[in-house]
């Protein structure tokens, strides 16, 4: 890209200009187009500035979209990695790595020290006022199940996740059998909650397969090389029948953009 921007300083090419001229004018109206409002970041545009500027200058290969969208894309960095910059690196992709507190032993300390807190305002208003009789007002309060009722309900509403607990001695056979456990439970809920969301690049990239290189197959001229099932297999679609359904969705957003 550099090279692009400096052709005509270093006088190697006439198309410098022209380069620029279409940068100057494209890069903006793409990024108003593609990019998502979540990502209109100030650090993440450049990112986006730079693969959108490459787009224009370098021109996509229509039957590798997928591995032109994969190629120089963010870099995978560790959670120590990142932890050593005053900011986050946004446009580096860490592992799905949390580094939290035990939260058993973290609820247990909340819990103590609550009670720890009950006792000294007890201990104090006894003090000064002993008439009242701050002990017997607070075992009626907790002995009040309509009382408790709203931290049921909402204790009942936070979402469930779930998490690999990964010790020094853990093996990493049992760290796999985790993950899959866990993928294949977030995969029934998927399914319970209705049809995982199509992806749109490789919805286009099956439409333009299927509509623009689908000549007959070298190896047996009675067949087309991208038949449904084959896309299917080249992207690991669950049929023939889905592949054909993403060849109509990837028809459908080729015409609106």
């Amino acid at each position: 890209m550099l090279l692009v921007f400096y052709m005509d300083d270093a006088d190697w090419s006439a198309h410098g200009e022209e380069f620029r001229r279409k940068l100057t004018e494209k890069v903006p109206e793409l990024e108003r187009r593609v990019v998502p409002d979540a990502l209109r970041d100030r650090f993440l545009l450049y990112e986006w500035g730079d693969f959108l500027a490459a787009c224009i200058v370098f021109d996509p290969p229509a039957e590798k979209l997928t591995e032109f969208a994969d190629y120089g894309g963010p870099t995978r960095v560790s959670p120590s990695h990142t932890a050593a910059y005053n900011e986050p690196i946004l446009s580096a992709t860490a592992p799905p790595i949390q580094v939290v507190k035990d939260p058993f032993r973290h609820d247990i300390a909340r819990i103590a020290f609550m009670f720890e807190v009950i006792d000294a305002l007890e201990e104090e208003i006894d003090r000064r006022h002993p008439e009242i009789g701050v002990r017997s007002i607070i075992q009626d309060i907790l002995d009040d199940e309509d009382f408790a009722k709203p931290m049921h309900y909402r204790l009942e509403k936070i979402p469930e996740r779930y998490y690999l607990d990964v010790r020094e001695d853990t093996p990493l056979e049992e760290v796999k059998r985790g993950y899959h456990v866990i993928k294949g439970l977030l995969g029934s809920q998927r399914n319970r909650s209705g049809a995982p969301s199509r992806d749109p690049l490789i919805a286009v990239q099956c439409a333009i397969l299927y509509d623009e290189f689908n000549e007959s197959d070298p190896a047996d001229k009675r067949r087309r090389k991208w038949t449904h099932k084959r896309l299917a297999e080249k992207f690991g679609l669950k049929s023939a029948r889905a592949a054909k359904e993403y060849v109509t969705a990837g028809r459908e957003v080729r015409g609106k953009n």
